[in-house]
């Protein structure tokens, strides 16, 4: 009497056709997950930047900017001191474009924060992390008319990700 260990090929093939399917059935709910943490982390980001250039700010009593990367805050942001020396840069953060971002017409570009720690805009400006494919934003940076900033994390209709 023979006694066979391990898997014949067979049950091998058998195998890895099951994962296959089960893999193809879980990837779009998978891939969907991943967007929305996207979304989130580059809400979260954002965020803390402004938060950072506005305490700095404060504490410097000096106007500090938050502005996109090549106008485009998809691609990223700098956190700057109100003067043209390029050496005064404080913080870049760069993404890869994902998800695509972008401002209302009060901060489309940039903002600012003056030295009492309030926006150079007037009224509120809002960031969206836009859906792929979708004129939808799935989460939002505001900016309060008093510096405040906050993370708004429903799902809206906007017709700047269009």
């Amino acid at each position: 009497m023979t006694c066979q260990k391990g898997f014949g090929l067979i049950e091998l093939l058998i195998g890895l056709t099951l994962v296959g399917i089960l893999a193809s059935i879980a990837y779009p709910g998978f891939s969907g997950m991943i967007e929305a943490q996207r979304h989130r982390d580059a809400a979260l980001q954002l965020s803390h930047s402004l938060r950072s250039a506005r305490t700095e700010a404060l504490l410097r009593s000096q106007t500090m900017w938050v502005e996109a990367i090549d106008a485009d805050w998809s691609r990223g942001w700098q956190i700057r001191p109100d003067n043209d020396d390029e050496q005064s840069l404080l913080a870049e953060r760069a993404r890869n474009g994902k998800p695509r971002i972008v401002g209302n017409s009060k901060i489309m570009n940039s903002i600012g924060f003056s030295a009492q720690g309030m926006p150079l805009q007037i009224g509120n400006g809002s960031l969206y992390m836009c859906m792929r494919d979708q004129p939808r934003s799935h989460y939002q940076v505001i900016v309060a008319s008093n510096g405040r900033v906050r993370v708004d994390d429903s799902k809206s209709n906007q017709a700047l990700c269009g």
